[in-house]
């Protein structure tokens, strides 16, 4: 678990200016997991604690954060989006084990991902069964830029 979110969910618990009784009773839990959890070390264990998804959710929802917010701080996710494949058009953050393969897939690969790049230099480069000439490629690239606002 990542040690910044220790000291994020003090922040932010302070920058409500909640009690650590008020902050329990928000977030539904008890004031000594508050105390532990901000503190960031297990008093008989001498270990960071760990804190569920399921509760650092409930930690978003009483402090008025996303979720992948305070997962992203734990560590439980990236901040890479990622294309959900159950949910086709979605996106949604990437979990640390995929945002390392990916990262490794990139690097072994060693291709240049560049949209631009590929689109200039495809030599056969089709759509709908069409193959695109160099102007339209440009036409392409150009509508590519207005739509990311290059």
């Amino acid at each position: 678990m990542n040690s910044a979110i220790y000291t994020y969910l003090r922040h932010l618990r302070e920058q409500k200016g909640w009690s650590l009784r008020k902050a329990a009773e928000e977030v539904g839990v008890s004031v000594s997991y508050i105390s532990l959890i901000e503190k960031g070390v297990h008093p008989s264990t001498e270990k960071p604690p760990k804190i569920s998804p399921e509760i650092l959710e409930k930690f978003a929802f009483a402090y008025g954060v996303p979720k992948e917010e305070l997962l992203m701080y734990a560590g439980y996710i990236s901040d890479q989006l990622a294309f959900d494949m159950e949910n086709p058009g979605a996106t949604r953050y990437m979990t640390i084990e995929e945002s390392k393969s990916y990262y490794e897939l990139n690097r072994k690969t060693n291709t240049n991902n560049d949209l631009e790049d590929m689109i200039e230099n495809a030599d056969f480069l089709t759509f709908r069964g069409r193959l695109i000439d160099t102007i339209t490629k440009r036409k392409i690239i150009d509508m590519i830029e207005i739509l990311t606002n290059d």
